[in-house]
């Protein structure tokens, strides 16, 4: 059989590291498997991937491969062969940039180019220093997708009169280089000076006649009580809309979105398409009559986001709720920086991409942004049936809050003019009819198994 290159099918460096070939695999599979790409020639391209990860998973068999691949390189035995002698070169324009007189909160934005002045490469790579500057897009700026990569970095001012540095890294493959980003912050103003007291007028001539003082006049009791009932009745007006909103922002983060007796109260859960790791994009109305777990996070250290992406993602790999449907959004994560971390984390389950922050507004109380990890959840119909704030502490926790809910996560009514009739299934598979008056009291559920009962 002709040899095969694995590492460029599994586009790879040939000194990668396991878990990059790891995921390097999962994104080609997820890219050509039959079952998602309907290509004549995905099967086979399946093959080739399937055979390629097999050896170079293998240290045993990749060791072998490897000696093999360095002698038809015309490297011989020695490491790092011929493909050493010319390895890429990443070169940045500009490699210095600097933000001057910055305001305090204000932002700039502005790019830097990514170049190869050396030998082919399999990999690009930037780091994103996520602190008063950051990465916030990047784009190709030829029809192939290969550089030069146009990268853009925002800036966000510091307190008066401070500067900072910050570097970002750029990697082709191995070979590395840095661009370096300065900021310097205005000073702070200086205050206005206060008017100058006037000139108090000339004492006056000796035996002239002096103006009485004035008599202060204070007001009768009467205009205080009316000045005190005024201030009173504007601090009653100030204060009640404040403890309103409180109440409200309390209902919005801890309470189920709907009552399921008051339709009227019902939220249809917004629509939205947005893009996945994967490449595909992906509309929520698309799952529309199956139940939906919509779980917002974003890229951080502290233990609470660790937990919640452990819980995801052992609650993705378990899979017990037939039709229920997890979806995961990502906010603020570049696509490059969301893919990077799910493969180094072993994330498996599907990420959507809201890089501008556009649909988690959308679920956020009053039209602010969200805070994370929040998880809403989602009936068959698509309304909004109750909000999560905060990490679930372990698998057995989601589970708890999927079974409280699940009836209402699943139910399709159907209303005549004597009474309800409303269908659902439980975790387990088997069907559940719920009976009861038009106001919904006297309620009453039957439960049957489908393969027995019919």
């Amino acid at each position: 059989a002709a040899f095969e290159d694995y590492y460029e099918i599994l586009q790879v460096h040939p000194s990668a590291e396991p878990e990059v070939i790891e995921a390097a695999y999962k994104k080609l599979a997820q890219k050509y498997h039959p079952d998602k790409n309907k290509s004549p020639t995905a099967a086979e391209k399946m093959k080739r991937i399937n055979a390629a990860h097999d050896v170079l998973s293998d240290p045993v068999q990749r060791k072998r491969y490897h000696a093999e691949w360095l002698q038809r390189k015309g490297g011989g035995t020695k490491p790092g062969g011929a493909y050493a002698t010319n390895p890429p070169k990443p070169v940045v324009k500009p490699s210095r940039i600097r933000f001057a007189n910055m305001e305090p909160g204000k932002t700039k934005r502005t790019s830097f180019i990514i170049q190869n002045a050396g030998g082919p490469y399999t990999r690009i790579w930037f780091s994103n220093p996520n602190s008063w500057v950051r990465v916030v897009d990047y784009r190709s700026m030829t029809a192939s997708e290969e550089l030069p990569l146009e990268v853009v970095i925002e800036a966000r001012g510091l307190d008066w009169g401070e500067s900072a540095t910050e570097h970002i890294r750029v990697k082709l493959d191995e070979e590395e280089t840095i661009v370096t980003a300065e900021i310097q912050t205005k000073p702070k103003p200086a205050a206005k000076p206060k008017p100058a007291p006037k000139s108090q007028p000339k004492q006056q001539q000796r035996g002239a006649a002096r103006k009485p003082s004035p008599t202060i006049k204070w007001p009768s009791k009467r205009k205080l009580k009316i000045a005190a009932y005024v201030i009173g009745g504007l601090v009653v007006l100030v204060t009640v809309p404040l403890i309103l909103i409180n109440i409200l922002s309390k209902h919005e983060y801890d309470q189920p979105a709907q009552s399921g007796d008051n339709k009227a109260e019902e939220t249809v859960a917004p629509d939205f398409t947005l893009q996945a790791t994967s490449g595909e994009k992906v509309t929520l109305s698309k799952f529309r009559g199956q139940p939906v777990i919509l779980a917002f996070w974003h890229i951080c250290p502290s233990s609470g986001c660790k937990v919640q992406e452990s819980v995801l993602q052992a609650f993705y790999e378990k899979q017990t709720y037939g039709s229920l449907k997890l979806i995961t959004v990502n906010v603020g994560g570049s696509p490059l920086e969301v893919e990077q971390y799910a493969a180094k984390n072993n994330l498996t389950f599907p990420i959507l991409l809201d890089t501008n922050w556009d649909v988690s507004h959308d679920y956020g109380p009053f039209g602010s942004p969200i805070g994370f990890p929040r998880t809403v959840f989602i009936d068959a119909r698509g309304y909004i049936t109750t909000y999560r704030m905060g990490p679930f502490k372990s698998l057995d926790d989601i589970e708890k809050a999927v079974d409280s809910i699940w009836p209402s996560l699943t139910k399709t009514p159907y209303q005549s003019h004597q009474g309800q009739i409303a269908f659902a299934s439980d975790r387990d598979g088997n069907e559940e009819i719920y009976v009861m008056n038009a106001d919904g009291s006297g309620q009453m559920r039957l439960t049957f198994d489908p393969a027995e009962d019919g």
